[in-house]
């Protein structure tokens, strides 16, 4: 997937006509070479000429200041081509190239025709290429990809947020007026994107660092720094996220998923961006469709700094979700953030959200699929019988000290799928057939002797 990313990238704006007569003015351009880039506009290559790609010579620039102030000083249009050389730059944080072409009038508008065929189209010469030694069943994929795709356009803002953590970047283009609004068939703005992609600054750093060899392999040469991104430039999710906000993006709108994008951090366990996003004071008690919110999501995914942040900013600790099967639709309810924290094994976000107050009512009832993938019909399931499947003592032993939901009520529950077996006796078996279960029976049917003890001596 990184390698189809990249070579998008790359075919997008590199693509190579040999029969242009500019084309050792775009080689040079590439390749960084300013005293080449010289003699081809001396030879009389025009700085404007639009290639077989649709792009101009100073598209093939970015990377490089001095040969892109050349390319300006002789005419050269700053928004010239299917894809502004801007776009380019964002991308690749070339901080001074991004300064350059927004004062001599590039467009943080205009956006950048994208045709992800260029991208199948240049896998599949490359892979055929090899002959018997091809991969026919990677080119009979992508000619399926490549018989599907369909071209779209990218604006220096959404590439800048969704791809880079260029915080300059970013701050230039806002300074000389790139639109924060952005339509899309799922109602989606700026913040989701950021949500949904977001990396932390060591994060992206590897990631572009990975990705140097595969630009290089395509004939571009690629700077030192490029693999090893400046920390003036590569900063933070919350660094970016503040400049949404101060520019007014919508940090609590619903896409047509009714997901705001905390809810979208939160699913695409982007957890950085999550606390960025909560700390600009985006509203922590929403709900979606399927009652999802995000201090559930939170405590499935086990981070405390987190959890307590949302507490700390009034997340509602009593809220109760669903948890839908998408599969056969049917949902089991009664799900507290409690619960979640309890499923996974997240001691630590347990005892924050049993201080603050989270309690159970009512346990979970309906179709539920565990995460080893077994399905049951569960009525007033509490969360210390999923401490007892885990065998985690320390948790039973909060839970029986803390929540006494389950004193009252005991747990029923039928297997619907999966092999059938007791516990830990046999691996990857589904627990038991059913019944109906006080919490030392039932660490007694799952043959967890030690936590059976411990609970017949609390008398449950």
């Amino acid at each position: 997937m990184k390698q189809a990313i990249i070579a998008l990238f790359v075919s997008t704006f590199f693509c190579i006509s040999f029969a242009d007569p500019n084309t050792d003015l775009v080689s040079a351009c590439k390749q960084g070479n300013l005293e080449a880039v010289k003699k081809t506009i001396d030879a009389g290559a025009d700085v404007n000429k639009i290639g077989a790609d649709g792009n101009s010579p100073i598209a093939s620039a970015f990377f490089w200041p001095e040969i892109v102030q050349l390319l300006l000083d002789k005419g050269a249009d700053p928004n010239g081509g299917n894809y502004p050389a801007l776009i380019s730059a964002c991308n690749s944080y070339s901080v001074n190239v991004v300064e350059m072409l927004l004062q001599k009038g590039a467009d943080p508008n205009k956006p950048g025709k994208v045709d992800p065929g260029t991208t199948f189209r240049t896998l599949i010469a490359a892979e055929k290429a090899k002959g018997k030694k091809a991969n026919e069943a990677a080119i009979k994929a992508w000619e399926g990809a490549l018989a599907n795709s369909k071209p779209s356009e990218v604006t220096a803002i959404q590439v800048t947020v969704q791809q880079t953590n260029c915080v300059p970047c970013l701050q230039k283009i806002l300074e000389k007026g790139a639109k924060i609004q952005s339509s899309s068939a799922d109602n989606s703005n700026l913040a989701h994107n950021f949500a949904a992609f977001s990396m932390t600054a060591e994060e992206r750093k590897a990631q572009y660092k990975n990705g140097k060899p595969a630009m290089e392999s395509f004939g571009l040469k690629v700077p030192d720094w490029y693999a090893d991104l400046p920390a003036t430039a590569n900063g933070t999710p919350a660094q970016m996220f503040e400049l949404l906000k101060n520019a007014n993006v919508d940090i609590n709108q619903k896409n047509a998923s009714d997901y705001t994008p905390l809810l979208v951090a939160l699913v695409s366990g982007k957890l950085d961006a999550a606390k960025a996003i909560v700390a600009a004071g985006a509203d922590v008690n929403h709900l979606t469709k399927d009652k999802k919110s995000a201090l559930s999501l939170a405590a499935k995914r086990g981070d405390l700094a987190l959890v307590n942040l949302l507490i700390e900013r009034g997340a509602d600790v009593t809220h109760e979700t669903w948890d839908l099967d998408n599969t056969t639709g049917q949902y089991a309810k009664g799900f507290t953030a409690l619960s979640y924290a309890v499923i996974y094994n997240h001691l630590e976000v347990a005892k924050a959200l049993l201080a603050a107050g989270c309690k159970e009512t009512e346990g979970i009832s309906g179709y539920f699929v565990a995460p080893n993938g077994c399905a049951y019909d569960l009525s007033k399931k509490s969360s210390i019988y999923f401490a007892i499947e885990n065998n985690n003592m320390e948790m039973v032993k909060m839970l029986a000290d803390a929540n006494n939901f389950w004193m009252n009520h005991q747990m029923e529950m039928k297997a619907r799928t999966g092999k059938m077996g007791k516990g830990s006796a046999e691996k990857g078996a589904c627990l038991m057939a059913g019944g109906k279960f006080s919490p030392s029976k039932y660490a007694k049917e799952l043959g967890f002797k030690e936590i059976q003890k411990y609970l017949e001596s609390k008398g449950k």
